[in-house]
């Protein structure tokens, strides 16, 4: 069994300087990724992921999502949302309680990403 965990140590909400880095310090493209992010690249599928959990449709399709939150959310440095999103995709056995859970955290840190890059 998989235990959530939710101590983020080490961790950071936004790495910036990582995320500029993979860029090749390109700050214009920085700004592009940033434009699909508050457009909806990633709450959509948050959101497809509370619908299915909340009538606790197949899990299968529901890790797959999660994986993909998880993968996008990697790309572009989100480290804890990814994290949220990894357990999600590995929770054994599964919990729609937990799953649920998961999922008010990953709305509420995309809620607070969204806020902080607002201005990026």
């Amino acid at each position: 069994m998989i235990q959530s965990d939710f101590n983020h140590s080490g961790m950071v909400h936004f790495n910036r300087a990582n995320l500029l880095n993979k860029l090749g310090g390109n700050e214009s493209f920085l700004k592009e990724i940033l434009g699909m992010v508050k457009s909806g690249l990633i709450e959509s599928d948050i959101l497809e992921l509370e619908q299915k959990i909340s009538n606790k449709e197949d899990e299968s399709s529901i890790r797959k999502i999660a994986h993909k939150v998880k993968g996008t959310a990697l790309g572009v440095c989100f480290e804890i949302l990814a994290d949220y999103a990894s357990q999600l995709e590995r929770m054994e056995p599964w919990e729609w309680e937990m799953a649920r859970n998961l999922i008010d955290r990953m709305e509420s840190e995309l809620k607070y990403l969204l806020e902080l890059i607002e201005n990026d």
